[in-house]
């Protein structure tokens, strides 16, 4: 089988893929650009779905006491050493953050 990937993909997939001796293509389709942008204003929480949208917001932003909403582990590993204000989704999708922002918020 085929699967497709950017330049920043995490090692998982092939690595079990090979231990588990299947063979497969890897197609990369995409490379990460880091877009920051400045906030003005500072938000009382902030989504992130990437370690790589962590990075970019970081570049022009810093994080006090914002919570921190995460898509994954991956993701809140890469805000582990700013904050410890980070809510976790339970699984890793875009509905389980909003969950989780709603019911922080409501």
């Amino acid at each position: 089988f085929t699967f497709f990937s950017g330049n920043l993909r995490r090692e998982t997939l092939p690595q079990a893929l090979k231990e588990a001796d299947v063979k497969f293509n890897e197609i990369q389709v995409y490379d990460t650009s880091l877009t920051p942008q400045k906030i003005k204003t500072a938000p009382d929480a902030i989504l992130f779905f990437s370690p790589s949208g962590v990075e970019s917001y970081l570049k022009e932003n810093i994080i006090k006491k914002e919570k921190c909403f995460c898509i994954g582990e991956t993701t809140a590993d890469a805000l582990e050493k700013i904050t410890k204000n980070i809510i976790i989704a339970d699984q890793p999708t875009v509905e389980d953050v909003i969950e989780d922002v709603i019911e922080e918020y409501k």
